[in-house]
């Protein structure tokens, strides 16, 4: 586990800095949201294509240099060797699981399972792109930016964290749709002052919706893969995790090439009112009598507790590894 968490950070290091610095960087020299929108969208296609060749080349290189080849970043190169060593041995066995290549019956299946994780995960991703992509732009001044970017991380890595121990006893459903309407009301609060940030109260009020779709942010990574795998079963899991990558980095890119379309066209203020109520109604789907449950097996026939330390390090490594 250190060197998972050693490898994680400094992948995560880069990984931040890019989506927040790039876009600043291109309204800087003159582009307007569309463009940075633009650049973070380009930047998750390309992990989203990484990731569809992902099965594939786990298949043919194995874990250590699927890890090396990876964000190639020279000081976590040493630590992929003692995770890659790890992981290879519970990776003998070929994957057998329905829909394993991507494609074909099984794997439509698949995704008709995993689709209410799925459609909680993208649109909670979708805020964080724009989150990431547009906050430095949103709160002007460097300090403001760097503030409200910390906010939203921090409290993001503290309910990703804590998120384990409560789908640990009382497993991931009951908390995703609370989680949800907590982060459009951050949504909200963000769009309500997102054209407005030059006093106090506006400042005030964009990092306290921060915070609260930080919350959302951070749980809802590791719930949506734990239910994705109580969902699925353990024969999938591999394809769940390529399934679960591809879902995050899709809706990172969507939602800051959206924002960014909607910010050009309107103002930040209607942006973020438009992910707040996708999120809203994602949210009010999952709250919906019996739809949360909709194909999980028994509680009594799933490895809670082994499911959440899976959730929390396949989406580490996965996250790092794209």
């Amino acid at each position: 586990m250190p060197w998972l968490l050693g490898s994680a950070m400094l992948w995560f290091a880069g990984f931040a800095l890019l989506v927040s610095v790039a876009p600043l960087w291109v309204i800087r020299g003159g582009s307007d949201d569309l463009g940075a929108g633009l650049v973070t969208g380009v930047m998750m296609a390309c992990t989203v294509l990484a990731q569809l060749s992902m099965h594939h080349v786990l298949a043919g290189l194995g874990w250590r240099w699927t890890l090396v080849l990876g964000v190639v970043p020279a000081l976590a190169i040493p630590l992929a060797w003692p995770i890659a060593r790890a992981v290879d041995e519970r990776e003998r066995a070929p994957d057998t699981a329905p829909g394993a290549a991507g494609s074909g019956p099984g794997a439509a299946a698949l995704w008709r399972v995993l689709a209410g994780p799925i459609a909680a995960l993208v649109v909670i991703t979708a805020s964080g792109g724009a989150i990431l992509t547009f906050t430095p732009h949103v709160l002007l001044s460097p300090a403001l930016g760097f503030a409200g970017l910390l906010a939203f991380t921090g409290t993001a890595a503290i309910s990703r964290w804590a998120a384990g121990g409560l789908a640990d006893r009382c497993g991931a459903t009951a908390a995703i749709a609370p989680l949800l309407f907590t982060g459009a009301l951050g949504l909200a609060a963000i769009g309500l002052r997102a054209d407005s940030t030059h006093d106090s109260a506006g400042h005030v009020l964009v990092v306290a919706g921060l915070l609260l779709v930080g919350v959302a942010y951070g749980g809802l990574q590791n719930l949506t893969l734990t239910q994705a795998f109580a969902a699925a079963g353990e024969p999938a899991r591999d394809s769940v995790s390529i399934a679960w990558n591809l879902s995050f980095d899709a809706g990172t890119g969507l939602g800051a090439f959206v924002v960014g379309a909607i910010a050009t066209a309107t103002s930040y203020s209607v942006a973020f009112g438009v992910l707040a109520l996708a999120t809203v109604l994602t949210g009010g789907a999952w709250a919906w009598p019996g739809l949360a449950r909709r194909g999980l097996p028994g509680r009594e026939s799933v490895p809670q507790c082994d499911l959440v330390r899976q959730a929390t390090a396949m989406s580490v490594i996965a996250l790092g590894a794209a």
